[in-house]
């Protein structure tokens, strides 16, 4: 669990305001689902001592699949969804997984999610707030070749960046009802777009 964390400080580092306000949206949507079906339970494998410490690799599993779910679809269904857990986790198969640590996270994390889905419905989708990685393939290619030197710029204070330094970022702010689209979508260096915040241009 050090190591990840540590991998996502380092990945992080340059975090705008609203992808910051987005990753803490998330976090505590799926913390609070999770905490809700399973309470001081949570994280930990049935029939486990209070006070016992979590299962790093059941904790990225519940986190990932509740994350994905709203409240309002999670209520009425608790004990479904913990009746369900503790059969899953009667599995040997599953349980399998949850061994091997992080080498099978995405066959783990499907299987629950799955089992989760049968029992909830599809996730309420809600509009993206990250642009995707061809958004900003595009926007960096059309930036250079608007640029003489071919060297795509901020868009506000006209420093080089670069595909590893460059945020993507919403022209109106996406809590103000901005859209994740390229027409509202600008390229800023670190520093204007730390200092531009939720604010519009």
């Amino acid at each position: 669990m050090c190591g990840f964390l540590n991998d996502q400080a380092i990945r992080q580092k340059n975090l705008s305001t609203e992808d910051y306000a987005e990753a803490k949206e998330l976090f505590l949507r799926a913390i609070n689902n999770v905490y809700l079906v399973f309470g001081e339970a949570a994280f930990r494998k049935p029939g486990s001592k209070p006070g016992t410490d979590i299962d790093t690799n059941l904790w990225d599993t519940l986190m990932i699949t509740f994350a994905k779910y709203k409240e309002r679809q999670i209520v009425g269904h608790e004990d479904e969804l913990r009746e369900d857990f503790g059969q899953l986790m009667s599995d040997i198969d599953f349980t399998k997984l949850l061994k091997l640590h992080n080498n099978l996270l995405r066959k783990r994390n499907s299987v629950y999610a799955g089992r989760v889905e049968a029992i909830l419905g599809q996730p309420i989708s809600w509009d993206p707030r990250r642009f995707s990685k061809g958004d900003r393939a595009t926007l960096m290619q059309d930036n250079r070749a608007q640029a003489a030197d071919g060297l795509a710029r901020c868009e506000y204070c006209g420093t080089v960046v670069t595909d590893a330094t460059v945020h993507v970022d919403h022209k109106k702010p996406y809590s103000q009802g901005g859209s994740t689209t390229l027409e509202n979508a600008q390229l800023l260096c670190p520093a204007c777009n730390l200092h531009k915040g939720a604010k519009s241009p």
